[in-house]
């Protein structure tokens, strides 16, 4: 697939990131010294959308919600959309987020897109994460977002399954974009409502049963 403008700025932003973290000294011998690092090596470029209208059942969601948002999606639609998570630019400026994919590779944004007055993101560069990993992720962390997790030691950073033993990291959240973009920031650490809790415990306890036969 084609980088284009937007995925190839990306990728130079992702390269100077994990070029500045290795000289600083982080990754501690892990197998990525960053999430960025890892999203450079393990993602990839997506074609930015040319408008911002969204598929037909897909609605313009909560902004500052990407990752709560992109799962909810997956979740609800698993045979049609792919969870991705890395980095994205609006205004030519790398933001981390979150989106999906459908089946033939195109984004569906429904944070930062579906609104008229919406402006069209300048590109996307992100990893494919199955669905099961991001359930597991989440309800373990407690909060949504895979790639950023202090919570359980950074496990896909580590190179490790998730939910593996390790000791809480302090590792730096993605930088906050200057305040004229603050509309467009998705923390990283937003708590997992009790309802995906409740819905994912049960999803989880009905596969460990189904092995236990």
């Amino acid at each position: 697939r084609a980088e284009g403008p937007g995925g190839a700025e990306l990728r130079q932003f992702l390269e100077l990131v994990s070029k500045l973290s290795e000289a600083a000294g982080r990754g501690w011998g892990w197998e990525y010294n960053s999430v960025e690092d890892y999203a450079l090596k393990r993602g990839q470029a997506f074609e930015s959308p040319s408008e911002v209208e969204l598929p037909v059942g897909v609605r313009p969601a909560e902004k500052g919600r990407c990752y709560q948002n992109a799962y909810h999606l997956v979740e609800n639609q698993p045979d049609k959309y792919t969870y991705v998570e890395g980095y994205a630019a609006i205004y030519g400026v790398p933001l981390a987020h979150a989106w999906v994919v459908d089946r033939n590779g195109r984004v569906v944004d429904p944070t930062w897109l579906g609104r008229k007055k919406d402006n069209l993101p300048t590109g996307y560069w992100g990893v494919k994460i199955p669905l099961a990993t991001v359930r597991k992720t989440i309800l373990a962390r407690g909060k949504y977002g895979v790639l950023h997790n202090p919570e359980q030691g950074f496990p896909l950073l580590r190179g490790e399954p998730i939910g593996k033993a390790a000791a809480q990291v302090e590792v730096p959240a993605p930088p906050r974009p200057p305040a004229e973009l603050e509309e467009f920031y998705s923390p990283p650490d937003i708590p997992l409502s009790e309802e995906d809790r409740s819905r994912l415990r049960g999803k989880l306890n009905r596969k460990e049963s189904e092995k236990a036969k």
